[in-house]
């Protein structure tokens, strides 16, 4: 189980969570869960800008709570972990909830997957220090003024951008009152959540400009005798970027534990299919027959492919040391736009950010494998 809302450090704001949307005054945990089980993520996509009723109460009380506005319906981030059963007169039952958002979206998201910590709920902006420079102690005799330096800080911040993705379902599908529907549709919008954090976690150009998060292959670098915490780690040039070097590829971990990172089962290599087939391809030296990528895994490392990583360059990371912030999901559901051939277009909006906790704890090749 991927642990969620763990401590990480002196964050400010940590414990301004949203409440939960389905509380009230004087409510109890059972029910809470019945108002959460009488929620229909149907009537979400059916109505459209129409909504009315229950469901939209929720939307009006996340919008409150987390202070972030949209003209879609907000819905309940526990919406992405509840399993539904049939009752006998044809409803939608909730029937267990239990997993965390990560959790769900675990099995779409390779950073996830790879132990990037995510904090979701979060309410307002999310700042925190963050170690720049450690302190170098220095033995001194006594009666004699230190020597040692102190340790500088930097300040990392969380605050909500905003993407999205549009998706176009069957009506019929929709209004069909089968648990399995249901499950099907949060699979789509899971799948379309979780590639968005993935191609922010890699590839995000930053808020200046693009209004998007600042993704790993965009972050500064130190060189190979500086240790900002800030930027990544000294990453590697492949001198022949269809022919990498297992010298090469080692020197990316190196760099790493050089910078005075502990390596723990979140330090994994992730690179695009095509690098992948490329490292599979490579031998780690002239006529021995064991490839740099061999079941998916690197110098014992966990291995991934995803074509998010556009740039087909190899990465290597402590992914416990990455913090993904989600605040909100807002659906935006269209029945008309695609209303002739029987479909509802639905897009759906992200609030998140990403931050390194320590930049140090990940290198990369500059350039691409071919």
């Amino acid at each position: 189980m991927l642990p969620t809302h763990k401590k990480i450090g002196p964050l400010s704001g940590i414990s301004e969570f949203q409440k939960s949307p389905f509380a009230t005054k004087g409510h109890s945990s059972k029910s809470e869960n019945l108002m959460r089980a009488a929620y229909s993520l149907r009537s979400v996509l059916l109505q459209g800008q129409g909504l009315q009723g229950y469901e939209l109460e929720v939307s009006e009380a996340i919008k409150s709570e987390s202070g972030i506005q949209s003209t879609g319906v907000a819905i309940p981030l526990s919406m992405f972990s509840r399993d539904l059963s049939v009752t006998s007169n044809g409803q939608l039952v909730e029937t267990h909830v239990e997993k965390s958002l990560a959790e769900n979206l675990q099995p779409y998201s390779v950073a996830i997957r790879a132990g990037a910590n995510v904090i979701d709920g979060i309410k307002g902006n999310l700042t925190f220090n963050r170690i720049a420079t450690t302190a170098l102690p220095g033995w001194v005799p006594e009666q004699t003024a230190g020597s040692g330096n102190s340790t500088t800080f930097s300040i990392a911040s969380l605050s909500p951008k905003l993407l999205q993705t549009s998706i176009a379902i069957s009506r019929q599908l929709i209004a069909q009152s089968s648990p399995a529907v249901e499950q099907l549709i949060m699979e789509q919008l899971k799948r379309s959540v979780a590639t968005s954090i993935d191609a922010a976690v890699f590839n995000g150009r930053g808020a200046t400009t693009y209004n998007e998060p600042l993704g790993i292959l965009n972050w500064q670098e130190n060189t190979t005798s500086t240790f900002d915490y800030a930027k990544r780690a000294a990453g590697v040039a492949f001198g022949t970027t269809n022919a990498p070097t297992w010298s090469e590829v080692l020197t990316l971990p190196y760099n790493v534990e050089a910078s005075n990172v502990e390596p723990d089962d979140s330090c994994v290599f992730v690179s695009s299919p095509l690098g992948k087939n490329r490292l599979q391809k490579t031998q780690k030296a002239t006529n021995y027959p064991i490839m740099i990528w061999e079941d998916n895994s690197i110098a014992g490392h966990k291995a991934y492919a995803t074509n998010n990583v556009n740039s087909n360059q190899l990465i290597y990371g402590r992914f416990s040391s990455v913090l993904i912030g989600v605040w909100n999901i807002f659906l935006l559901s269209d029945p008309f736009v695609y209303a002739t051939q029987n479909q509802v277009l639905v897009t759906i909006q992200r609030m998140a950010d990403v931050a390194p906790l320590y930049g140090v704890a990940f290198a990369a090749s500059s350039n691409g494998l071919s």
